[in-house]
């Protein structure tokens, strides 16, 4: 319910669909499951308690599914994504979680498959 109370209902269009999204996402993690911020290498702990400290994020921003994400990659990967995270203006970003997800995405496809353009207009395609 903190999640709730804590957003920016003037932001939120659909209220009770905000609020049937945060309690799926507590039933497939119910809270005070799965890893903390604590259990990231200390390098990357500190970049995100540094994001915590200048008041450009809260603790719950960042949820269990997306610290497991971080845990997944390399320790230099997972230095950029969260660099990239801190880079940003999250002012105007709802969902912290989500968006340090997609960063972990490009970083692993770019891993992948090279830093190139990919497809879409102008992106390299064929």
């Amino acid at each position: 319910m903190d999640k709730f109370c804590e957003a920016n209902m003037s932001r939120i269009s659909n209220k009770s669909g905000f609020l049937m999204g945060i309690l799926r996402r507590i039933e497939h993690e119910p809270p005070g499951t799965g890893p903390t911020i604590n259990d990231l290498p200390r390098g990357i702990r500190r970049k995100i308690d540094d994001l915590i400290d200048d008041r450009k994020i809260r603790a719950s921003d960042i949820e269990g599914r997306a610290l497991t994400q971080l845990l997944e990659l390399s320790d230099d990967m997972a230095y950029e994504a969260v660099d990239r995270f801190a880079t940003t203006n999250l002012d105007t970003i709802r969902s912290k979680t989500g968006f340090l997800m997609g960063i972990i995405k490009r970083i692993r496809e770019e891993s992948r498959y090279g830093r190139g353009g990919g497809g879409g207009y102008g992106g390299g395609g064929y």
